[in-house]
């Protein structure tokens, strides 16, 4: 059984790459507890609340696979 979660069309891939890795968790990381902008975190407001917060770091979580894997969140 393959799970398919959609957040509005967010993944959590910040380079564009088609993986969710350590990469985009740093980006995650620097836009942690910042409100979006374009520069860091549209990529991440999973709940489109405007911040990125713990909130959108769970469902970051399901999304993370690794280098070179299929986005989690996708499959």
């Amino acid at each position: 059984c393959a799970l398919s979660v959609e957040f509005g069309g967010v993944t959590g891939d910040s380079d564009v790459d088609d993986d969710v890795d350590l990469v985009d968790f740093a980006a995650f990381q620097r836009c942690f507890g910042s409100p979006v902008t374009v520069s860091c975190g549209e990529d991440f407001d999973f709940v489109a609340d405007g911040l990125v917060n713990l909130d959108d770091y769970s469902m970051f979580a399901l999304c993370l696979n690794g280098p070179g894997q299929p986005i989690a969140c996708d499959e």
